[in-house]
C-alpha cells in the first residue's frame, strides 16, 4: 500500500514537470574556471528572472491545491507540501550537489525538480528578505578565503546581513531548502521511520520563520 501512495505523490509531482522551464544562467561550469565577471553576469540573469520564477512556482503549486502567499501561516503550507512530496523531486543518485552548484548537467529530465527547488529556494528567500530588515539578497564572492570555491554559495546568490542566525558567510538558501528536500528523498528511500530529527514536519517553516525574525536566533530554532 505505501509503494501504491508513493507512485501517486510521484505523479502528482511529475504531471506536467517536464513543461516547467529550466534555469538556465549563461555560464554553466566548475566554480573554479567561471571568471568574477562570469559569476556576475549569472546574478544579473538571476535577478531578471527571479519574480516571473516565483510566479511560475506559485503557478505550480497552486495547481497542487498549495496558495502562497508571502506571510507565515502560508509557510506551513508549504511545509507540508515539501514534506511530503519534495523527496520525488530530486534523482535517487547522479551529481545533484555539482548540479546546484555549477548548473551542470542542465536541469532536465531526472534533474528537472532541481527547478522548483531552486525556485522555493527564491521564495523563502524573498520572504526572509521582506521580513527580516538586516537581510537582503546579494552574491557572495568568497570574502578573499581561499577555500571558498569548495563552499556552499560560492559565486551564487545567497542572503546577506542574518546577524541574528549567527552565519559569519552569507547564507546559501538553495543549500539550507535543498536539505529539505534531500531529507524526503531519504525518508521514501529508506521509509517512513528513519530517524532524522530534521525531517519533521514543521521544520521547514520554523528554520525560514527564524531567518525571517531579526529578533531570534538560530539556537531559537534548534530548540523548537
Amino acid at each position: 500500500m505505501w509503494t501504491i501512495f508513493k507512485a501517486i505523490d510521484r505523479w502528482r509531482v511529475w504531471n506536467n514537470l517536464l513543461d516547467y522551464p529550466v534555469y538556465l544562467p549563461p555560464f554553466r561550469s566548475s566554480k573554479i574556471f567561471i571568471s568574477r565577471e562570469q559569476a556576475d553576469a549569472n546574478y544579473k540573469y538571476f535577478e531578471s528572472v527571479k519574480a516571473a520564477r516565483v510566479d511560475l512556482l506559485i503557478r505550480y503549486l497552486s495547481n497542487r491545491s498549495v496558495h502562497l502567499i508571502l506571510k507565515q501561516s502560508e509557510l506551513l503550507h508549504l511545509d507540508r507540501w515539501v514534506h511530503r512530496y519534495g523527496g520525488h523531486l530530486l534523482p535517487d543518485g547522479g551529481d545533484v550537489i555539482y548540479a546546484l552548484s555549477e548548473y551542470e548537467p542542465v536541469w532536465k529530465a531526472e534533474y528537472h525538480g532541481l527547478n522548483i527547488i531552486h525556485d522555493v529556494a527564491i521564495l523563502v528567500g524573498d520572504y526572509i528578505v521582506s521580513n527580516n530588515s538586516d537581510a537582503s539578497w546579494g552574491l557572495w564572492y568568497g570574502d578573499g578565503d581561499c577555500q571558498a570555491e569548495e563552499m556552499p554559495g560560492f559565486y551564487q546568490p545567497c542572503i546577506f546581513g542574518l546577524k541574528n542566525y549567527g552565519y559569519n558567510r552569507p547564507l546559501p538558501i538553495l543549500y539550507i531548502v535543498y536539505e529539505h528536500f534531500e531529507s524526503g528523498r531519504l525518508r521514501l528511500k529508506h521509509g517512513v521511520t528513519l530517524p532524522r530529527s530534521y525531517d519533521a514536519v514543521g521544520n521547514f517553516a520554523r528554520e525560514i520563520g527564524v531567518l525571517a525574525t531579526k529578533d531570534l536566533h538560530g539556537s531559537d530554532f534548534i530548540s523548537q
